[in-house]
């Protein structure tokens, strides 16, 4: 039941971008409570009725900046639970870190 409410993110490997080097990711989108995999990073996507924006940011630095908004659950895999999504001046932020 719980997960009719919140989308599964998928785990993701950028592999086509860095041939030589296979780093993991999932997105954490504007407006969709999510299950976040744990990964190395994290693709935040919001503006999704405009210019759709994106940064691609390290977990820890993530974790660092807006992890305020994560909560531990028990699935295993583990995943983060977000409800809410990081406010402006937070992106702001988090584009500065872009991996």
């Amino acid at each position: 039941m719980l997960l009719q409410s919140l989308f599964p993110a998928r785990y993701l490997s950028p592999s086509a971008n860095h041939p030589n080097e296979l780093r993991s990711w999932c997105s954490w989108t504007q407006g969709v409570p999510s299950l976040l995999p744990t990964t190395d990073l994290i693709a935040f996507v919001w503006d999704l009725n405009s210019a759709r924006k994106t940064a691609l940011v390290k977990w820890s630095d993530a974790e660092r900046l807006v992890g305020h908004y994560f909560t531990a659950t028990q699935e295993d895999p583990p995943r983060t639970r977000v409800d809410a999504f990081p406010t402006p001046d937070e992106l702001i932020e988090l584009q500065k870190l872009t991996a």
